[in-house]
């Protein structure tokens, strides 16, 4: 994305505020989620790689959902580190079993 001229922090902001847009006023009873899909098409093709680190505080801290589904199945997820920034009121569901191939 930086090689592109995309400044990363201010497209999360983005995303962020799109969807705390959607969220807000919502009932107390509702539970949202989000998955965090990295786009797995055939033969590897991908949207993102890396580990979510760079963005996991002010994901699991600003994004108003309660829950977070993320891509663990392969290791361009990186490791459960960012997981330690996920506040008790918020819940990670993680795909640890890949769908990517038979093996």
């Amino acid at each position: 994305m930086e090689e592109a001229g995309v400044d990363h922090e201010a497209l999360l902001d983005t995303y962020i505020h799109a969807i705390n847009v959607c969220t807000q006023n919502r009932p107390s009873d509702l539970t949202v989620g989000v998955h965090m899909c990295r786009g797995n098409f055939k033969n590897g093709v991908h949207f993102s790689e890396g580990g979510y680190g760079r963005i996991a505080i002010k994901l699991f801290n600003k994004l108003d959902v309660d829950t977070f589904y993320l891509e663990y199945d392969t290791e361009r997820a990186g490791d459960f580190t960012p997981l330690k920034y996920l506040p008790n009121n918020k819940v990670a569901v993680l795909g640890l079993v890949t769908t990517k191939n038979p093996k």
